[in-house]
């Protein structure tokens, strides 16, 4: 049985499910709803619809549409989700090693499919949600490689340029390809693809 089956209601009232299995369908739910309808537009009764619950159930674990947002900015902006410095990375020379952080960057900023970058910047620029756990993700990844372009100009194999400014260079290549892979699934088409991407980003870098 599917999830979404199991949380179709019976005449006795909502199947029960595990607090943390319908905590997850909530926040699954208000990510979609952020991207599809923006942060504004969208309304409890409409994340309760998309997680096949009722308003009610949603509020017992979320007080409020803010929570909900700054629950999604705090586990978006986890860097150890990406993996950046998963030990089977940092065994990697420096050019794969920067490819395999880059790639796991760009995945990371997609969910099933659709890039929350823009979802993020709303909430940062419009309504002040998630400035401080931003600043976090952006020194946290900015380190993680800046240290693997640091090795690499050691070895010869990196332009020998300022490693944290070439980091940041880097970053905003990422977050600029997650966007425009978000107003890709909006009918505007402006990505040419990761891959094509991930290889110009290399050559810049590499000498």
């Amino acid at each position: 049985m599917s999830e979404a089956q199991a949380r179709k209601p019976r005449r006795g009232g909502w199947t029960k499910q595990p607090e943390e299995v319908r905590r997850a369908a909530i926040l699954d739910a208000a990510r979609r709803c952020f991207c599809q309808k923006g942060y504004a537009n969208t309304s409890m009764q409409d994340i309760a619809s998309a997680a096949e619950l009722t308003k009610g159930g949603v509020y017992f674990h979320f007080e409020s549409k803010e929570v909900i947002l700054e629950t999604l900015l705090k586990d978006f902006t986890d860097v150890a989700r990406f993996g950046l410095n998963d030990p089977d990375v940092l065994v990697l020379d420096p050019p794969a090693r920067l490819r395999e952080q880059i790639g796991r960057l760009i995945a990371g900023m997609q969910s099933e499919g659709v890039a929350t970058i823009g979802s993020l910047t709303e909430a940062v620029t419009r309504y002040g949600v998630g400035i401080e756990e931003l600043k976090k993700f952006f020194v946290d990844v900015v380190t993680a490689l800046t240290t693997t372009l640091v090795e690499g100009q050691k070895q010869g194999v990196f332009r020998q340029a300022e490693p944290q400014l070439l980091a940041e260079v880097v970053l905003a290549a990422v977050d600029g390809l997650a966007l425009h892979q978000e107003l890709d699934h909006a009918g505007i088409n402006m990505c040419s693809g990761n891959q094509r991407v991930l290889d110009l980003i290399a050559a810049c870098v590499a000498t």
